[in-house]
Parts: C-alpha cells; structure tokens; sequence
C-alpha cells in the first residue's frame, strides 16, 4: 500500500510550485496599473507586462521541458523556481517600462521551467488510472489560486503598494527555495 502512494507524497513538491505560479501570477495581474501609475507612462503600456511574461512562458516551455527531461524533474523545478524568484525581485527593482518587461520576460522563463516538469510527473509517475485525476489536482490548485491572487495582490497594493506586493511574491518564492528536502 505503501508503495502504491508513494506518487502522491512526491506531488507535493510540485503541487506547491503549481500554487506558487498561480498565486504569484495571480497577484501580478494587478501589477500593471499599479506600475505605470506609479512611474507616470501611459496606461495602455499595461499590457505589456503581461505580455512580457506569457511570451517567454510560450517560447520557452517546449525547450525547458526538455530541459526536465535532460537535467531531471527536480534540477529543473529548482532552477525554475530560482529564476522565478530572481524574475520577482528584478521586477520589484523596476524603475521603467523597458526594465520591467525584462523583469516580467524573466519571470516567464521561470514558469516554463517550472510548468512542465509538474506535468510530466503526474504523466510518468501517477499510475494510469490516476493520471486525469491528477491534471484535475493540478487544474484545481493553478485555477484557485489565480483566483485569489488577485484580490490579495489587489489589497496588498491599496495599503503598502506594488513593490511591497513584488516583495511578498518574491518572499514567497525564497521560502519555498528554502523548504526542507526528506527525499534523498
């Protein structure tokens, strides 16, 4: 029985990095007004910070899931999460447009690292009869978290700002960098 649930205890690693994407992406969709208020450009440059982000998720996914495939899941997650993280406080750093959509380009790559090793573990390491209910787990986990990433970032940046909300963010990323490994 043991051995049969092993796949589930070897998802939490990256049950929670699927929550730090979502969570931390969550939070940014506020990001965008917030920042080009802040540094005085024009509002229809909020787009682009997304933008930033998602297409460097896309163009390098395909190459960094390889990645996963050479270097193994757990490198790859833990190169991921460490980009992820340096792409936050770069971003938290942002003193101008061009400097921001580096930042934000940065925080894409991290994501395509990170997104498709935690795929690739439910499709090599669930049994096949648990393989859809483990995308339905990691659909569940990235969707709520977006969903409420928002309206904390959205409370985060109404009382202290959005470096402060960058900050958490890359708060965040530090401590799960920083959990503890009882694998080896």
């Amino acid at each position: 029985m043991e051995q049969s649930n092993a796949y589930k205890r070897g998802f939490i690693p990256y049950a929670l990095a699927a929550f730090l994407i979502g969570i931390v992406g969550g939070f940014s969709t506020v990001l965008g007004p917030a920042f080009v208020q802040d540094i005085g450009i024009a509002y229809n440059n909020t787009t682009w910070t997304a933008l930033a982000q998602a297409m460097s998720t896309a163009a390098c996914a395909p190459i960094l899931g390889k990645l996963g495939d050479v270097l193994g899941r757990k490198v790859t997650l833990l190169l991921g999460i460490a980009v992820f993280t340096l792409g936050n406080i770069l971003t938290a750093l942002s003193s101008s447009l061009i400097f921001m959509l580096l930042a934000r380009f940065i925080v894409g790559i991290g994501t395509a690292a990170i997104a498709p090793v935690v795929m690739a573990y439910i499709v090599t390491e669930f049994p096949q009869n648990a393989v859809a209910k483990g995308f339905s787990l990691y659909m569940l986990i990235s969707s709520s978290s977006v969903i409420f990433g928002p309206t904390l970032g959205g409370i985060v940046i109404a009382s202290y700002g959005w470096r402060a909300m960058i900050w958490i963010c890359a708060a965040i990323c530090w401590c799960f960098i920083r959990l503890p490994d009882d694998r080896q």
